[in-house]
């Protein structure tokens, strides 16, 4: 078997079926079944099992899959915090992990950053509107973690 990936706008399954989108990363094994892109480059496979990833889940998956961003949302989920705040409260990050990962939250639009002027100047984390969408996913993520006692020992 071989693992095949390519993209498309309109997706052609063996039914005849068209489904059109907003472009969609296809990833199929090597198999028996035939499928038709609307590419002028047909894939080099035959495919037997399809999955489509849409383009933007794939990107806010790329971003939220980053190391330490999902702990940086869950703790802005409680209250906005300074970066000393999260530094402390995420154990094994850098300080130039974090600011480079705060940056990405911030140009995505998921975090704003606050300066506070004043002697000495105060820069605070909060989560923007967008950020705070992700709030419900981040509590069930919580809630599976504490209802099967995942603890830090038990990752490989």
């Amino acid at each position: 078997m071989r693992l095949c990936q390519m993209a498309v706008t309109t997706l052609v399954l063996p039914t005849g079926q068209a489904i059109p989108g907003d472009g969609y990363t296809v990833i199929w094994l090597s198999g028996v079944t035939k499928m038709g892109f609307n590419t002028s480059a047909a894939p080099p496979c035959r495919v037997s099992a399809k999955l489509l990833l849409p383009d933007a889940t794939a990107a806010a998956l790329d971003l939220l899959s980053r190391r330490w961003v999902p702990q940086v949302l869950y703790l802005l989920c409680q209250r906005e915090a300074r970066f000393s705040d999260l530094a402390q409260a995420i154990p094994g990050v850098s300080r130039r992990i974090l600011t480079e990962r705060l940056r990405d939250l911030a140009d995505q639009g998921l975090i704003r950053r606050e300066v506070d002027g004043g002697p000495p100047t105060r820069i605070t984390y909060a989560l923007t509107e967008d950020g705070a969408a992700l709030r419900a996913a981040l509590e069930q993520i919580d809630t599976w973690a504490t209802t099967r006692h995942v603890s830090r020992a038990a990752r490989p």
